[in-house]
């Protein structure tokens, strides 16, 4: 039975010589030292093969060619391997940060809100990671319609020249801003719960 030959590198040994992370100094430095060491000594050792058939010298280079590529082959799947390894390592960081908002969704409003603006904030929250790698989130959304009082069918004729905000939150949820003077200006909507919030200023 034939014995089955197989190369096999592995570079981890040559990226701690090289000492750097930086992905464009380690592909130069590969490519030196491929061409400097390994090729240096494979010539070396071969001296005598090489110069005993002058058509030996093709295979050589051809060899040598061939072994070149194969490295550059490990070197990209290696870079592959890291970039998959950051990913996953940020994916869980920013998996962990939306478990734990820091501050509730808001929008942020310069100048008048006049009468037919529609603001919806959507709250993010159960974010689960599956087995197969995706993310389930789930969701609500509360919904904020700048009306006229006296056009507000649900409260009636309140009269005046300001507007309300009618709210519509998860389950059907209602409820009413209504701002100082009747003036939506300068502030901003944001969510406190399953309610919508508006804060001048």
């Amino acid at each position: 039975v034939p014995l089955k030959r197989e190369l096999r590198v592995k570079l981890q040994q040559f990226y701690t010589a090289v000492g750097t992370a930086e992905s464009a100094k380690i592909d130069k430095a590969l490519e030196e030292f491929y061409l400097r060491v390994v090729v240096g000594m494979l010539t070396r050792n071969n001296r005598d093969y090489i110069s005993r058939n002058p058509s030996r010298h093709k295979i050589f280079l051809k060899l040598i060619e061939e072994l070149r590529v194969h490295i550059l082959k490990i070197r990209a799947l290696d870079k592959h391997e890291e970039q998959k390894r950051v990913l996953l390592q940020e994916s869980s960081v920013l998996l962990e940060q939306l478990k734990n908002p820091d501050q509730e969704p808001h929008i942020r409003v310069g100048g008048l809100v006049g009468e037919g603006v529609v603001v919806t904030l959507v709250r993010l929250k159960g974010f689960q990671e599956t087995p197969s790698g995706t993310i389930d989130i789930d969701r609500s959304m509360i919904e904020g319609r700048v009306v006229h009082p006296e056009s507000d069918e649900e409260e009636g004729e309140v009269g005046g020249d300001g507007f309300i905000v009618t709210v519509s939150g998860p389950g059907g949820a209602k409820a009413t801003i209504t701002p100082p003077d009747g003036v939506l200006e300068n502030g901003t909507f944001s969510t406190w719960e399953d309610d919508l919030l508006w804060q001048t200023g």
